[in-house]
């Protein structure tokens, strides 16, 4: 596998994450095993989370969004109907540009058609490249309005409210995009403000990062990837590892489909893999790393996610064998982005893995970690 590392936050996408998280505060609290991790940090470590979530709050207060500001940037295809995959229909060309500049986003949404665009917006909100029940979905190079209109308005593991944003956004898009476009100028001016705040946690986060290249598959973070993530190895595409502030604690990956997406991506020839730890997971990452069997705010939160129908029946068919996403949705009745958003859950809890075959990406139960729920299920009822 290709890696290569880049020390500086992409400023154009960075930007469009915070202003995600900050329109959207509900769906960013904390969750119950975010609390549990934290609980488990040292004073030193909390200091650290502490005085970088001061400065995103500062940030916020800076920028001073309006409420039709925080109205336009607000979560309107998420994947079911749970506050979970939080994203903004106004925003998708600045996530998909990743190290572009902000000149060449508008110069390409500009020359875009109305119908393009659409298809570019399906593509990246519902993740129907691929198969499903057997058959390759494709959307129109260029979609028209009453045909996207039919297909976001079907698409009901999506909240009303959010449909009609949606729709209100790509009523025409060039004007919703033209709204956003100065809040994002402002936000990735803020940005620039605070470098020197974020310039000691960035250079501490390339000191690591150093270390892990010189180490390369023997540093602790490649062989917890190739052990986690063994999909990322088996790519033909570079790697490049990138700090993130967004999400300052954790570890991002971007896995592009293995298939052709040209036709449904603004920026087909830009986006190598992506690799991104937070700029502080390196101060925390023995969380990671270091962890062994499973505590009891863990246990919690796996037991509530096997108390939720679709997710426990997910578990009983991949006991009997690993399957790929289309396969879990033909079997269980259930939509490919439904599927989706259970698998996210089930893997940021470890109980699932996942590996590629034959160009599909197959599930798997996590034995291991199951093994490891039961122990401590037994420790914590049965043990006097």
């Amino acid at each position: 596998m290709e890696v290569r590392y880049e020390p500086k936050l992409v400023m154009l996408r960075e930007a469009a994450m915070l202003l995600r998280m900050f329109c959207n505060k509900e769906a960013f609290q904390e969750s119950e095993s975010e609390r549990a991790r934290m609980a488990r940090l040292n004073t030193q470590q909390q200091e650290v989370l502490q005085s970088l979530q001061a400065i995103v709050d500062n940030m916020e207060r800076v920028l001073e969004l309006s409420p039709d500001e925080r109205a336009l940037f607000r979560a309107d295809y998420e994947q079911n109907n749970e506050k979970v995959a939080c994203e903004c229909s106004v925003l998708f060309p600045f996530m998909q540009a990743y190290s572009l500049d902000i000149d060449t986003v508008i110069e390409t949404v500009e020359h875009a058609s109305e119908g393009k665009l659409r298809t570019c917006f399906l593509y990246d909100a519902l993740d129907l490249v691929g198969e499903q029940s057997g058959n390759k979905i494709d959307f129109p190079p260029e979609i028209s309005m009453e045909a996207f209109l039919r297909i976001i308005a079907e698409n009901t593991q999506w909240l009303g409210e959010n449909r009609c944003h949606i729709l209100s956004v790509f009523a025409d898009y060039h004007q919703s995009f033209a709204k956003a476009l100065p809040v994002v100028r402002r936000m990735m001016s803020v940005l620039e403000d605070y470098l020197p705040a974020l310039q000691p946690y960035l250079d501490s986060w390339e000191a690591q990062m150093r270390l892990v290249a010189e180490q390369g598959g023997k540093s602790r973070l490649m062989e917890y990837l190739a052990e986690a993530v063994p999909l990322v190895f088996k790519c033909n595409y570079p790697f490049e590892f990138r700090p993130v502030l967004a999400y300052y604690s954790g570890l991002q990956i971007s896995i592009h489909s293995m298939r052709s997406r040209e036709q449904g991506e603004l920026f087909p020839k830009t986006r190598p893999g992506l690799i991104c730890p937070g700029i502080a997971f390196f101060d925390i990452s023995n969380l990671i790393f270091e962890q062994q069997g499973i505590d009891e705010a863990e246990m919690i939160v796996a037991l509530k996610l096997l108390s939720e129908r679709s997710k426990y029946d997910i578990l009983k068919k991949l006991k009997r064998a690993p399957c790929y996403g289309a396969q879990l949705a033909q079997k269980l009745g259930l939509s490919p982005a439904t599927i989706s958003h259970h698998m996210n859950a089930l893997l940021n809890q470890q109980l699932v893995r996942f590996d590629v075959q034959e160009n599909r990406v197959y599930y798997h139960l996590d034995t291991r970690r199951m093994r490891e729920l039961t122990e401590q299920l037994r420790r914590t009822f049965l043990d006097d």
